[in-house]
């Protein structure tokens, strides 16, 4: 009975005879002479929207109230209800209302909005069904009134599938955002909208899979569940073209589309690194470990649908029954999956009464690890209060910063709200634990239904993205990038220190649901492209004396640990050699000199120290590391330069321009070398030369095989002139190093590349030094080309250029 007399009055609003065009994206909108349109503003005028401003181009303002005006639909003191109100020339119009229009000019007459006026003001708000945002046009109930109807328009440029409206409020069923048809369920509004049709002098009504056009207005009933809880319509912003990264310039390095039937093993393990009973986080659940420890369980958090998705279910124990009981830490069970740790002394008690739930997890440690790039999942969360899915990123080794880089977190009881966030720890700060806020992509009601979540990971920043649309962004201005390899996890936690425990209205069980998960990388081009590419290191030695903020002169084990059997003594210059008088180093005319000559000959004179028994005071105040049994006071004195403290990278091009010293038993060097002595333990050998063979530059890739057997890979380049090779003037090496291939440069020609599965993901850093004698060689040093000269222009390190 409602609907039907809300509609009679509907009816006989207005009678009148009408004829208008409907308007198309453009501002600009024609208005038929003697003819009534109801219409709204596509754009936003602001405080300067006058009808006189807005419209006196197109008419005669001094004809206003004579052959043209407008009528507004407006609250009426004196009744309280809705009443037409003619509206004067300097009214101001606003976007989101409705407005009667006629004009008797004699001719259609084109109605141009001013070019100065802004698109509608929108915001990311909760509820609305576009991430971009949604501007809000309010819905005002008449109290007494079964219906009130309100004269509105949508302030949007383009067509409008009406699909997209949401109603939101304060409270009540629609806190969330509601549909037309379920705040019509919840007494708020009528579910379809009516527009008024100039050919038939009738109303049309428009229905959820229809769509409208700018200009536009439109009568909404307003019902009596509406009162007091600030209803109000928002009205989606057009979705802009993807804004990811271009991935035609992208390779596809690892992905699951989840076609099942089962969990493939050679793509995932299914539990956390340190095994499934250290819980974090006072999380409530136990992740099954399907494919690993617990194979063969009960429960299997897992299961395919027929549409090609994965199910992660977390169900209650006291539905499914409690976890695996935990093995005693002496089990053989241990033993068996070594990629966990038995129990040990000082972890956090594993109380099985605590465990009030059962779940999954999914993580590509063994599988895939990446360092920069581009992830993405497209997946389905589940609300309630407790539930905690994620699909996120850790480091492949807990080394340094340890950083953790959420791409989404979602909380079951904020169905509007997305996470996104950055961790990691400060070291020189004591372990200081950074982050970033965790950034809000605020929007619909994200458990009904499938959205993209994705991140662009490169050097220099880090981009978030929901359904292709960038939402946050973070770069090396503002917190220290990642440049560790990090694998991939996804997973439905319960309850915990950030979503609380679940409640009366979590339903159980309840589910993340993937439709798939991929990861890709940068195409890098090979031969080099430095337009690729920016400077993120460099020394070009134009300064007085060697730059202590880049470079140590010692290795990171310090000066007295003899390796290949070399001869010299590297000089700590900077270290506990600044105060010895001399210096290996020299920097002058733009270059850097490193020097090697025979102790003692140098003025000032260049020593190397004796071996100090262990107990010597002279090591009191050095670190316990600088000592070793093996150090023999050398021959000769030498210099090296490490970026070890300040610049430490993970894929790049590095180059040196320099010119050698040529002699027997000289051996002048470029490398990097890996920064922590965990997994492969990768170097990279850019240049190195022997002084008895000028000629030949020798490249090489050592690292340690899968069963942490040292291998390497050596390639020969000759160049330079037939007596002195490359120490006959000034020439460039280089090597480039991408996720798949080692390229090494001379004199900026393309020498040799290496592809294979081996190539190093671990940071590393820039080494310099001028070694004397030593197992390479294989003659002795010659004295005569003493004192020798490793003369450098420049030292210059490229990454990948930020994405755009």
């Amino acid at each position: 009975m409602r609907k039907l007399s809300a509609w009679l009055f509907l009816s006989v609003i207005f009678i009148v005879s009408s004829y208008s065009n409907l308007a198309s994206a453009s501002p600009a909108y024609t208005v038929e002479d003697d003819s009534w349109t109801l219409i709204s503003l596509p754009l936003d005028p602001g405080s300067e929207g006058s009808i006189a401003s807005l419209f006196g181009d197109d008419l005669s303002i001094d004809d206003y109230s004579k052959t043209w005006v407008l009528f507004g639909w407006e609250i009426l003191p004196a009744t309280g209800d809705f009443g037409y109100v003619e509206l004067t020339r300097q009214t101001i119009l606003e976007p989101g209302k409705g407005y009667w229009f006629i004009q008797a000019t004699g001719s259609p007459v084109n109605l141009t909005l001013p070019a100065t006026l802004d698109s509608p003001v929108s915001r990311q708000v909760r509820g609305c069904s576009s991430i971009v945002g949604c501007s809000v046009v309010g819905l005002k109930p008449i109290a007494g009134l079964p219906v009130a109807w309100n004269m509105i328009g949508f302030p949007r440029e383009t067509e409008l599938d009406i699909s997209g409206l949401r109603v939101i409020s304060d409270s009540g069923a629609c806190n969330a955002g509601c549909t037309l048809t379920e705040a019509y369920a919840a007494d708020i509004m009528f579910s379809s909208i009516y527009s008024y049709t100039d050919e038939t002098g009738s109303y049309d009504t428009v229905t959820e899979g229809m769509t409208t056009q700018p200009w536009t207005g439109f009568w909404v009933a307003v019902l009596p569940g509406a009162e007091g809880i600030g209803a109000r319509l928002e009205v989606p912003v057009m979705m802009p073209p993807s804004q990811i990264p271009d991935l035609s310039q992208y390779r596809l390095e690892f992905s699951d589309e989840f076609d099942g039937p089962v969990l493939d093993s050679n793509k995932w393990n299914t539990g956390l690194l340190w095994g499934p009973y250290l819980i974090i986080n006072q999380e409530e659940q136990v992740y099954i470990d399907s494919l690993g420890m617990h194979a063969g369980s009960n429960y299997d958090p897992f299961s395919f649908t027929p549409e090609g998705t994965l199910k992660i279910t977390a169900s209650a124990t006291s539905e499914v029954g409690a976890a695996p009981a935990m093995p005693d830490p002496d089990d053989p069970v241990w033993d068996r999956h070594l990629e966990y740790r038995a129990p040990q002394a000082g972890d956090p008690p594993y109380v099985e009464s605590n465990v009030n739930y059962l779940s999954g997890l999914l993580n590509s440690y063994e599988s895939f690890k990446f360092t920069h790039g581009y992830v993405e999942t497209r997946a389905k969360v589940p609300a309630g209060k407790g539930l905690w899915p994620a699909f996120w990123l850790l480091p492949s080794h807990y080394v340094e910063d340890v950083p953790e880089i959420d791409v989404m977190e979602f909380l079951g009881q904020n169905v509007n709200e997305v996470y996104h966030t950055y961790h990691y720890f400060d070291v020189p700060a004591g372990w200081k634990a950074i982050r970033t806020p965790s950034f809000q992509t605020i929007g619909p009601d994200f458990s009904r239904d499938f959205h993209v979540y994705s991140m662009s990971w490169d050097p220099a920043q880090i981009i978030w993205y929901v359904d292709g649309l960038e939402t946050r962004r973070i770069d090396r201005s503002e917190y220290k990038i990642a440049n560790q390899a990090m694998y991939l996890i996804a997973n439905l936690a319960v309850g915990g220190s950030w979503p609380q425990a679940p409640d009366s209205s979590t339903v159980f069980p309840a589910v993340f649901e993937i439709d798939y998960i991929r990861a890709y990388s940068k195409d890098m081009s090979v031969p080099l492209d430095l337009d690729e590419y920016e400077l993120v290191f460099s020394d070009e030695f134009n300064g007085a004396s060697l730059d202590a903020s880049k470079w140590n002169t010692r290795f990171i084990w310090g000066p007295f640990l003899t390796i290949n059997k070399e001869e010299q003594y590297y000089v700590d210059a900077l270290g506990i050699d600044a105060n010895s008088g001399y210096s290996p180093f020299t920097v002058a005319n733009g270059n850097l000199t490193i020097r090697g000559a025979i102790a003692g000959e140098e003025t000032p004179l260049n020593t190397a120290p004796p071996a100090y028994p262990r107990n010597d005071p002279y090591w009191a105040n050095k670190p316990a590391s600088y000592f070793q049994e093996g150090y023999f006071q050398k021959q000769y004195t030498s210099g090296i330069i490490t970026s070890w403290d300040s610049f430490k990278f993970t894929h790049g091009y590095a180059e040196i321009k320099a010119q050698i010293p040529v002699g027997d038993g000289l051996w002048p060097a470029f490398w990097l070398l890996n920064r922590y002595y965990v997994g492969r333990q990768p170097e990279i050998d850019i240049m190195e030369i022997l002084g008895e063979n000028p000629g030949e530059v020798i490249h090489s890739y050592h690292r340690r095989n899968d069963d942490g057997v040292s291998v390497q890979n050596s390639f020969r380049s000759t160049g330079g002139s037939e007596e002195e090779g490359f120490g006959d003037n000034f020439h460039t090496f280089g090597v480039q190093w991408t996720d798949e291939s080692i390229s090494w440069y001379v004199d900026g020609e393309l020498k040799h590349t290496y592809r294979d599965s081996s190539v190093a993901y671990q940071v590393m850093y820039v080494l310099i030094n001028l070694a004397v004698g030593g197992s390479f060689n294989t003659q002795p040093v010659d004295q005569q080309k003493l004192p020798a000269d490793y003369i450098i222009d420049y030292v210059r390190v490229y990454q990948q250029k930020p994405v755009l």
